[in-house]
């Protein structure tokens, strides 16, 4: 299996190999530096130099977050052009594949303003991620406790679907997960042990884009 910069993709088979789980208070010992080969980040970020503005409230009963990063103007560019796209192609069916509708102004000031309302909802995003945990917009999951991580295309828009044993699922934009290499490496070594000491079901797309590896053959 090969990452994204065409590098070999470590291979665990048994959970004992894995890297440590960091502390839930400390985050230490720091989780493995692999956001380089999918960020472009050359250097490992601390702790202390992650995030921006005050730390977000983490999840009701969760240790405190350890890195946090909030909007990404690419996503909110794509978004609103992929709502345009959304819509041109609705109003184009309904009236049966016609382009009439076009030349009526109503019809692009509705365009307009359902897109602007989809990227104002979307322009306060923050994910954030404590040891164990991620949370992004309102929802969040256990990271070392997933059921399932899948990366599924929307469009130009990749998205990372995590569930957990608790029955929450959180669908995260890779490009917002990108933004801080720390949440990066914070939730791509929960991915790891999920699949490796756990049984969390995956797809080919993660394999293929987050590099992590396939579950191990058990007897």
């Amino acid at each position: 299996m090969t990452r994204r910069d065409g590098k070999h993709v470590r291979q665990w088979n048994d959970a004992d190999e894995l890297p440590p789980r960091p502390d839930p208070a400390t985050g230490e010992p720091r989780v493995p530096f692999v956001s380089s080969a999918y960020t472009g980040s050359a250097v490992a970020p601390d702790a202390a130099d992650t995030g921006a503005g005050e730390p977000p409230t983490p999840p009701d009963g969760e240790a405190p977050a350890l890195a946090w990063s909030r909007n990404d103007r690419q996503v909110l560019m794509w978004t609103g052009i992929a709502t345009v796209g959304f819509g041109i192609l609705f109003f184009t069916v309904i009236q049966g594949l016609s382009f009439d509708w076009m030349s009526y102004w109503w019809t692009w000031l509705s365009l307009a303003v359902v897109a602007a309302a989809v990227v104002w909802r979307n322009a306060g995003d923050t994910i954030s991620a404590g040891a164990d945990w991620v949370r992004y917009r309102d929802k969040w999951v256990k990271t070392y406790d997933l059921t399932s991580a899948k990366v599924r295309t929307w469009g130009p828009i990749l998205k990372l679907e995590l569930r957990d044993t608790g029955g929450r699922k959180v669908s995260i934009h890779l490009s917002d997960l990108n933004d801080d290499p720390y949440v990066f490496d914070l939730v791509h070594n929960g991915i790891l042990h999920s699949i490796v000491a756990g049984n969390a079901l995956t797809n080919s797309t993660l394999h293929q884009i987050l590099g992590v590896p396939r579950r191990p053959e058990r007897d």
